[in-house]
């Protein structure tokens, strides 16, 4: 074996195991490639086993580790490939429901049950409370998430339109709070879970390794990351979805109405409610 081959075996192997670790095991990844656990091992035991090409773009659907580190292809001609896939949704990871951690960033509830639960590889809720809540109700175990790599989105600078994910507006928004947190608290302890007994704590989960790559232009970075086409695009959106406006953010997702214009719709709300207030106050009695 050449020196070249033996690197990119490597690099392979390294990969095929961050996938395997995502998935919860051999075994686990296996079932979402549908795939027997002896051929999943081969893959990574054997240097002259190649990973069959629509495998490496499967298991990048499903694990966000890169098609580039799993096939011989050139990076260009990954490029090309990925925009000629067919859209379908990767299928969901099945965790268990008590793994499902909520935590202090907002959420709104979609209105629509059959909407993907979206978590981190750290555990941590982004989307999906509603569902989340009537699995707890009723006394589930398991539950299908769709489950994202937030630190590799950013560090290779991976936009979830690469994705074969059909994801709402507030949905993006939601991931994109998530990411802000992330790079907010990189450093120090993790002050983004609300402790309770049976939660993870500072010490079960490690902040982003290289957040302070892509700190500097936070907002474009997490832009690109969910999808969105620009920075103000991205902090409009998030206006409407922090505003809790359930109307306005049902239209958005809906493609009623533009960013913009919700945006504009909430400030004109706030303005409404702000002079209403000082108006109140004036006429009140002394």
């Amino acid at each position: 074996m050449s020196i070249g081959s033996g690197n990119k075996y490597e690099m392979r192997r390294r990969a095929l195991l961050e996938a395997i670790r995502f998935c919860g095991g051999v075994t686990a990844y296996s079932k979402c490639l549908k795939i027997s656990d002896t051929r999943a091992g081969n893959w990574v035991n054997r240097p002259e086993i190649e990973v069959p090409y629509e495998y490496a773009v499967l298991t990048e659907d499903i694990t966000q580790v890169s098609i580039e580190r799993l096939s011989p292809f050139t990076e260009a001609a990954n490029k090309v490939i990925r925009r000629l896939r067919a859209k379908e949704t990767p299928p969901p990871i099945n965790v268990e429901l008590s793994e499902i951690y909520i935590g202090e960033q907002p959420y709104q509830k979609s209105q629509d049950p059959n909407r993907p639960i979206i978590v981190g590889t750290d555990g941590v809720l982004i989307s999906g409370l509603m569902q989340i809540e009537m699995y707890r109700a009723a006394r589930a175990k398991k539950v299908g998430v769709m489950r994202l790599d937030l630190e590799v989105l950013l560090i290779e600078k991976r936009s979830i339109q690469e994705m074969k994910v059909d994801l709402l507006i507030s949905e993006r928004v939601a991931i994109g709070i998530r990411l802000e947190q992330l790079l907010g608290n990189h450093q120090g302890q993790r002050n983004d879970i609300k402790h309770r007994k049976n939660s993870i704590d500072a010490s079960g989960i490690q902040p982003c390794r290289k957040c302070d790559e892509v700190k500097g232009g936070k907002g474009g970075n997490i832009a690109h990351v969910v999808g969105l086409p620009s920075r103000d695009a991205y902090y409009r959106a998030k206006l409407v979805y922090l505003s809790g406006n359930s109307e306005l953010i049902n239209l958005l997702d809906q493609k009623r109405i533009s960013i913009s214009m919700a945006a504009k719709k909430v400030i004109s709300i706030k303005d409404f409610q702000r002079n209403s207030k000082q108006s109140n106050l004036q006429g009140a009695p002394l």
